[in-house]
């Protein structure tokens, strides 16, 4: 073997991508009643609950608008943030912890593959799936129901939404995954995982639009990740972002990603090194 060839062969070969991300479709869409059910339960019972807390809200102060949307406004807001909370959280949460707690995680650490990778390649295949069920979800209602006023659905906005969702499930997969990696010394992060899940849906557009929220409040929150989670992708699926301003959202999320990705890489080495599990 030459030089060449031993430099050409010491590369690492990511021919493992397609694989995984064709697997993680498969177990998805094998349990198609479960799909179906999260697809349609998750989505009806945030939205019902929504509609009817704002309509009484608006019906009780006798409001034009609240925090800049209209009534109708919110009902297309509270259409797209159900499925947008599930693309980024993307139905991958306790895994990494699960297979460190259970050891499963060294047959990986045998594998030529990176694991961080592996797992965020898997994510990406639910936040594939989380889109086609958003597409199809929003084609449904609207064709039923109209689309509501105030609404303004654009070629362009669905692109912008699109990479802006994208970037808020990687955003998202770096700061759940450190917290999972804390299983290398915690007996139990379920409750960090929950305080994550509850902090994203209630300071990251979710459970109300952040324009609800006190000035001050949203001066502070707009230094933090969190805002450009779901509501950010919400209101450029809206129409309701200009190309520059998401663009600085794009761009502030992106700069978010340095110091989350180096926090992963060191808790991971570190995790890593102190491992001890066994099983395959």
């Amino acid at each position: 073997m030459t030089a060449r060839d031993a430099t050409l062969s010491d590369r690492p070969s990511y021919r493992w991508v397609p694989a995984i991300f064709s697997m993680e479709l498969r177990k998805i869409f094998s349990y198609r009643m479960d799909f179906w059910l999260q697809f349609v339960g998750g989505f009806l019972a945030q939205f019902v609950v929504s509609y009817f807390l704002w309509l009484s809200i608006f019906e009780f102060k006798q409001a034009e608008s609240v925090g800049g949307y209209s009534f109708s406004m919110l009902v297309g807001y509270y259409i797209f943030s159900p499925f947008i909370d599930r693309i980024v959280r993307a139905n991958n949460a306790f895994v990494v912890s699960q297979e460190i707690y259970d050891g499963s995680l060294s047959r990986y650490l045998l594998y030529p593959i990176n694991y961080l990778g592996l797992r965020f390649i898997a994510t990406l295949a639910h936040a594939l799936v989380g889109l086609l069920q958003m597409a199809v979800g929003v084609a449904i209602i609207f064709g039923l129901w109209g689309v509501p006023e105030g609404v303004q659905l654009t070629l362009s906005g669905i692109l912008m939404g699109t990479v802006g969702v994208t970037v808020s499930v990687l955003l998202y997969y770096l700061m759940a995954t450190s917290l999972e990696l804390a299983a290398f010394w915690a007996d139990n992060v379920w409750s960090l995982l929950v305080m994550l899940q509850f902090t994203t849906a209630f300071v990251g557009g979710s459970l109300v639009p952040l324009s609800i929220f006190p000035e001050w409040a949203q001066d502070a929150l707009a230094l933090t990740p969190f805002p450009y989670l779901i509501g950010y992708p919400v209101q450029a699926f809206l129409g309701q972002l200009s190309f520059q301003q998401w663009l600085r959202g794009i761009e502030f999320s992106l700069l978010w990603t340095l110091p989350l990705a180096l926090v992963l890489v060191i808790v991971w080495g570190r995790g890593r090194s102190s491992y001890t599990g066994v099983g395959m």
